[in-house]
């Protein structure tokens, strides 16, 4: 068993946090528990780690080991290095992580663009160039690496390359192929467009994430063993290779050098600090907890790029059993803010988004008549809005003509109309 603990001052920053191994063993079944603080901080978690014979009996060596970290930061809530812990980080002068010097690994330099996006990573091993997607051909695709190209540092020679394949989806971009080297791998995704698991053209696992609170479980592979046999094939896959897959949550890449998860705007460390390394750039508007991934709940949100907020609201009694919650999520690159509504009534549950758009799989049509009542009561609208009316016009009038104030055409006076056919011996009389 494994146990951690951690400490926050007021203003929810890391001043250390301290893990002391119980016991472990092979790691072929996980459970874990956590404690949390006010403010989304994980104060405690405890990992059991058994391994379960055939038998059903449960074997494995037992040890104890203590380890204590302590963090440094700057000015601005920016993490500046891991006292103890072997992470020191250097800033370019936009506050973005230039280079970090890693103990056992040494220095990685980083170079982005002005999209924020880390294009160029280099060690004295090798050399990576990464490309994005475009927003303007795909909302959102800008977060998410399209390649990755590897050279040698010393001759420039190239090694193994990555691309991968997307599919455009309601909740986001979600991969669904990747060509590592010479090898075409199929990627099994989970509800968040989280990949967990690669298969080969044989249909056999090459590589698995499971399932964790914050992603912090090392992913396995058939060279490396399984962590649940029945998540994967308990035998190993003859001739199989190590592979080396670097996506995690939606727009993370794992950098195998430091641990961190680069994501866009800002890097996730999700061992030691739980959280981002940077403050939130928001501000306090994102939640008062600043450095926190999606408000503490990475198994229901995802933040692609490091700068969308999620803020749960109170929960609001609705009588007779019912309550309700309004959330939302403020993305600060492209300034949306959206809602959606939780809501638990007699045994019952579900989710919705706002004006016609699911959420979690749910949509409006699914709330009881009572949640609907008093969520509109509220300010919340789950239900599509309606159309507006046809204009109907006379065909021989003007055409309508824009009007700002209702954003929509406004109809114009009707033309003077002639007789087609006038009175013989008169003169057409215009009306």
């Amino acid at each position: 068993m494994m146990l951690r603990s951690f400490k926050f001052h007021s203003c929810s920053r890391f001043p250390g946090k301290r893990k002391r191994l119980i016991w472990l063993r092979r790691a072929k079944d996980l459970t874990r528990s956590f404690t949390l603080q006010a403010g989304t901080n994980r104060i405690a978690s405890v990992q059991d780690v058994r391994e379960i014979g055939q038998s059903g009996t449960s074997t494995g060596s037992t040890g104890t080991d203590t380890q204590t970290h302590h963090f440094d930061w700057d000015a601005s809530g920016k993490l500046i290095g891991y006292h103890g812990g072997s992470l020191v980080f250097e800033r370019d002068a936009a506050g973005r992580i230039s280079a970090i010097q890693a103990a056992g690994s040494g220095t990685t330099a980083y170079q982005s663009n002005a999209l924020a996006q880390r294009v160029r990573k280099q060690n004295n091993l090798q050399t990576t160039a990464t490309v994005y997607g475009d927003d303007e051909a795909w909302p959102g695709l800008s977060s998410y690496p399209l390649g990755s190209y590897r050279m040698a540092t010393s001759n420039g020679q190239a090694l193994q390359g990555t691309e991968y394949l997307y599919l455009p989806t309601a909740s986001g971009p979600m991969p669904i192929a990747v060509q590592i080297g010479n090898e075409l791998l199929a990627v099994h995704t989970d509800h968040l467009n989280t990949p967990r698991r690669l298969t080969n053209r044989q249909g056999q696992a090459a590589w698995q994430w499971p399932v964790s609170g914050f992603g912090e479980v090392e992913p396995s592979t058939p060279v490396t063993g399984w962590i649940r046999p029945r998540l994967g094939s308990a035998a190993e896959v003859q001739g199989s290779t190590t592979i080396s897959f670097e996506l995690r949550y939606p727009g993370q890449q794992h950098d195998a050098e430091t641990g961190l998860y680069y994501n866009h705007h800002r890097y996730y460390d999700p061992y030691l600090t739980v959280g981002y390394t940077e403050a939130d750039p928001i501000g306090l508007e994102g939640g008062w907890n600043r450095f926190a991934y999606v408000d503490g709940n990475p198994l229901l949100y995802i933040d692609p790029t490091g700068l969308v907020k999620h803020t749960s609201g109170q929960w609001i009694d609705c009588g007779k059993g019912c309550k309700i919650r309004i959330d939302f999520t403020f993305d600060e690159k492209t300034g949306i803010k959206r809602r959606h509504l939780h809501w638990e009534c007699k045994g019952d549950e579900g989710e919705c988004g706002e004006n016609g758009e699911a959420s979690h799989g749910g949509t409006w049509a699914d709330a009881p008549e009572r949640i609907k009542q008093c969520a509109l009561k509220n300010g919340f609208n789950g239900a599509a809005p309606e159309p507006d009316p046809p204009i109907i016009t006379n065909p021989f009038s003007r055409p309508p003509v824009y009007d700002p104030r209702y954003d929509r055409p406004m109809p114009q006076p009707p033309r003077p109309y002639i007789p087609i056919f006038p009175l013989p011996g008169r003169m057409p009389k215009i009306f």
